[in-house]
C-alpha cells in the first residue's frame, strides 16, 4: 500500500510539472497571459491535479471516520 500511495504522489508531480511547462510554453511563446480568461484556464489546469488529490484525502478521512464510527456504535 505504500509503494501505491508513493507512485499516487509520483504521478502528481509529474503531472504538475508537464502542467507548468504547458503554462511557461503559453506565456512565453504564445504570448497568451494578455486574456484573463486564457491565464484563469491556464490556473486551473495547474491547480487541478492539487485540487482532485485534496479532495480524494479528503474522501478517504470521511470515509475512514465513518467505518470507525460504525463499527464502535
Amino acid at each position: 500500500m505504500k509503494n501505491f500511495k508513493h507512485q499516487f504522489t509520483l504521478f502528481y508531480i509529474i503531472k504538475a510539472a508537464l502542467c507548468f511547462a504547458g503554462f511557461l510554453y503559453l506565456l512565453v511563446v504564445e504570448g497568451q497571459t494578455s486574456n484573463p480568461l486564457a491565464m484563469g484556464a491556464i490556473l486551473s489546469v495547474i491547480a487541478a491535479p492539487f485540487v482532485a488529490r485534496l479532495e480524494s484525502s479528503q474522501r478517504y478521512i470521511g470515509e475512514r471516520e465513518t467505518t470507525t464510527t460504525q463499527k464502535g456504535a
